[in-house]
C-alpha cells in the first residue's frame, strides 16, 4: 500500500513517461497517459496498434519504467515488468475508460472522439489499442535530498531477448533529421523539462530520471538531477534523452527523444550526451491537427502486425459501459510562450 498522499497523485490517470527498450538495447522515452492502481500495483496505460514501436519493445524486453516527473513536484519512477493485453478489444477499452473516470477523462477532445458519431469514426483507429499493464517492482522515491527505493514485488526470471542489431529503417532525409534534432535543441533552450534514461544490463529494466541539459558542438551535456537513482559513471553506449511537455488536457504537447551515447563522468558530475538518432512528436493546439492526426493513425493503424492487435472494439458500447466523465480539474504544467512558433 502507498502511503495517501502518493496514492492520490499517483492513482489517478495522468501523464507519465514510458521507457521501453529496443530489440538492440536502447532505451527509448515516450509520453503516455497512465495511472498506476494502488490495490494491484499496476501502472496501466496503452499504445494504438497503428504506433507499434513500444509494442515491439516490451515483446522483446518486458522489463520497462515510467516516471512522472511534473515540474515543481518531486519526480517519481517506477520500474517493472509489462504484460500485453490483446484479445478482446472492447473490453480492453472499456477497461481504459474506467482508468479514465469516464471515456477521455480529463482530456475534452478525447472524450469527443468517443462519443461523437464524426468523431468516433474517424478515430476508430485510435481507440484501438493495446491495453498494457506494468507490475510494479520497485518505486523510486525522494525525501529530505536523497532518493529512496520501495520494494513492491520481485522480479520473474527474465524473458527478455538479446540484444540484436538495430534493425533496417527506411532511410530518412537528412533534412528531416535535422529538422528533429533542431527542434529539440529548440525545446532545450526553452528550458523544457528533460529526462535522462539508461539500462544497467541486457536483461534490466531501465531507468529515468529528470536531469538538467546544455547544448554545445560537441555534443549535449547532461547533469543528472539530485536525489534519484545514479547512473552508472562509466561511459554508456545507449542512453535515452528527452525533452517533453504536455497538458493533462493533452490538448497541447511536444516532444523530442534522442538515442545515444552517454560519456563517462567528468568534472562537477557533468557528462556527455552524443546522439545518434532523434525521433519526436507534436501536437498544435486547432481541430485541424486533430483531423490530420486521425486521418495519420487510421492509415497506420492498417498495417499494424495482427499478432499484436487486439480485435476491433466497438468504441460506443465501451464509452457507454463507463458512463460519463467525473469533473476533475486537469493538473497542467505551464507551456513556455515560444512552444508553438
Amino acid at each position: 500500500m502507498l502511503p495517501a498522499p502518493l496514492r492520490a497523485r499517483l492513482d489517478r490517470f495522468t501523464q507519465w513517461d514510458l521507457v521501453t527498450v529496443t530489440p538492440w538495447g536502447a532505451p527509448v522515452i515516450a509520453p503516455v497517459g497512465a495511472r498506476l492502481v494502488d490495490a494491484d500495483g499496476i501502472l496501466w496505460t496503452s499504445t494504438t496498434v497503428g504506433f507499434a514501436a513500444k509494442l515491439r519493445n516490451l515483446e522483446a524486453h518486458p522489463r520497462a519504467a515510467a516516471l512522472l516527473a511534473v515540474p515543481g513536484q518531486p519526480p517519481v519512477l517506477v520500474r517493472g515488468e509489462a504484460t500485453l493485453h490483446g484479445g478482446d478489444g472492447t473490453q480492453n477499452l472499456r477497461r481504459l475508460f474506467a482508468l479514465m473516470e469516464g471515456p477521455g477523462g480529463t482530456r475534452p477532445f478525447f472524450g469527443t472522439t468517443a462519443t461523437d458519431p464524426r468523431w468516433r469514426w474517424l478515430y476508430r483507429a485510435y481507440w484501438h489499442r493495446v491495453l498494457i499493464g506494468l507490475r510494479v517492482v520497485e518505486l523510486w522515491t525522494t525525501a529530505a535530498g536523497a532518493s529512496r527505493r520501495h520494494r513492491l514485488g520481485r522480479w520473474s526470471r527474465s524473458a527478455t531477448t538479446p540484444p540484436s542489431a538495430p534493425a533496417r529503417r527506411a532511410h530518412r532525409p537528412a533534412a528531416l533529421r535535422e529538422a528533429v534534432d533542431r527542434r529539440g535543441r529548440g525545446l532545450l533552450e526553452d528550458g523544457l523539462p528533460v529526462a535522462l534514461a539508461w539500462v544497467e544490463g541486457p536483461d534490466a529494466a531501465p531507468f529515468a530520471w529528470p536531469a538538467a541539459v546544455r547544448s554545445g558542438p560537441a555534443g549535449l551535456a547532461v547533469r543528472p538531477a539530485a536525489a534519484g537513482p545514479p547512473p552508472p559513471r562509466h561511459r554508456l553506449g545507449r542512453a535515452g534523452l528527452a525533452a517533453r511537455v504536455f497538458d493533462d488536457s493533452f490538448e497541447t504537447g511536444d516532444s523530442v527523444g534522442w538515442i545515444g551515447a552517454l560519456e563517462a563522468e567528468g568534472r562537477g558530475g557533468e557528462r556527455r550526451f552524443v546522439p545518434r538518432s532523434a525521433y519526436g512528436f507534436v501536437k498544435p493546439p486547432g481541430r485541424v491537427v486533430d483531423l490530420v492526426t486521425g486521418a495519420v493513425t487510421t492509415v497506420r493503424a492498417a498495417a499494424a502486425p495482427a499478432a499484436a492487435a487486439p480485435t476491433v472494439p466497438d468504441v460506443r458500447a465501451a464509452a457507454a459501459a463507463v458512463g460519463a466523465v467525473a469533473p476533475r480539474s486537469p493538473s497542467a504544467p505551464p507551456l513556455p510562450a515560444r512552444l508553438w512558433p
